[in-house]
């Protein structure tokens, strides 16, 4: 069972036997911007390769990530060491936690690839309300499963949510992990809806989505 306090810096810290985990809303001097694309893209291989953006290689894909994230709208989650082992990444109104730019992906993929990939990215990011507060993915390190972490991870983002205003927090889930839905399902989470895709998303590990959302109010 995890335990979870406050350090002297405010952050959270999680525990679990002799290990700590610590939940900090600003990307801590320890972790580079280009570990952070790292473990996003390594935990969400299948559907960047698959959809998202579908990168000639590795290189490719982290170099796009590493220019496009927005490490203000992370949460993180680092261990004793000061090594990342998990974020979740955050979308409000006006802002998000993956935003390509036209010029980056003109670069990277020409015109055609650049048009592809940003409607791609207009359908897969909904409108959201000025209170609503979305989790655009949330990873964590395959070192850190089982600990915890992903759920503390959540339980900060509802705390941050919640000081800040919001009204609710919105997620999409795969219908590939259950898990992960019955996971959201027990912090609170309902379901709002499923979009289908069937073949479109198919080589991306799904073929529908539930949208599900967490009253703050």
């Amino acid at each position: 069972m995890s335990r979870e306090s406050l350090d002297r810096g405010g952050a959270r810290v999680a525990s679990r036997g002799k290990e700590c985990v610590r939940i900090l809303t600003s990307l801590p001097r320890t972790v580079s911007k280009h570990k952070v694309a790292a473990l996003y893209y390594d935990v969400f291989r299948q559907k960047y390769d698959g959809l998202l953006m579908i990168p000639r290689s590795r290189e490719q894909a982290l170099r796009v990530l590493t220019a496009s994230i927005d490490c203000s709208m992370g949460i993180y989650a680092v261990d004793e060491r000061g090594d990342l082992v998990g974020l979740v990444g955050l979308g409000c109104s006006d802002r998000g936690f993956v935003k390509y730019t036209w010029k980056l992906l003109l670069r990277e993929f020409g015109l055609c690839g650049a048009i592809r990939r940003k409607v791609i990215k207009f359908f897969e990011s909904p409108r959201l309300l000025r209170d609503e507060l979305r989790i655009e993915g949330i990873v964590v390190a395959n070192a850190a499963q089982g600990k915890g972490v992903g759920t503390t991870l959540m339980d900060a983002v509802t705390e941050w949510a919640a000081q800040r205003g919001y009204g609710s927090v919105r997620l999409e889930v795969i219908n590939s992990n259950p898990r992960a839905r019955s996971l959201y399902q027990r912090l609170g989470f309902h379901d709002t809806g499923r979009s289908y895709y069937g073949p479109l998303t198919r080589r991306a590990g799904f073929t529908s989505i539930w949208r599900m959302r967490k009253e703050l109010r």
